[in-house]
C-alpha cells in the first residue's frame, strides 16, 4: 500500500532527470524509505527498482535512486 501511495505522489512530483523535488518546512520530521519499488503513473507498464524515497513533513521532499538520493543525517530510516 505505501509503495502504491509514492508510486502516485512521485508522479505528480516527477522531473526528466528522474528525481522529484518538493519543498517542505527544514523543521518538519524526515523519514527515508530506501530500496522501494516506485511506480510511475505514466501509463507505461515500467517498475523503478531500488529507489529512495525521502519524506519531509509528510510530503515528498525527493524520489530517486538509492545511489543518487541521500539519506538526511538523523532521518528515520525505513528499508
Amino acid at each position: 500500500m505505501i509503495r502504491t501511495l509514492i508510486a502516485a505522489a512521485a508522479l505528480l512530483l516527477a522531473a526528466p532527470g528522474g528525481e522529484a523535488r518538493a519543498h517542505a518546512p527544514q523543521s518538519a520530521e524526515v523519514t527515508a524509505i530506501v530500496g522501494a519499488d516506485v511506480l510511475p503513473m505514466t501509463g507505461r507498464a515500467e517498475r523503478l527498482r531500488d529507489q529512495t524515497v525521502v519524506l519531509r513533513g509528510g510530503r515528498i521532499e525527493s524520489v530517486g535512486p538509492r545511489a543518487r538520493v541521500r539519506v538526511p543525517v538523523g532521518a528515520r530510516r525505513i528499508e
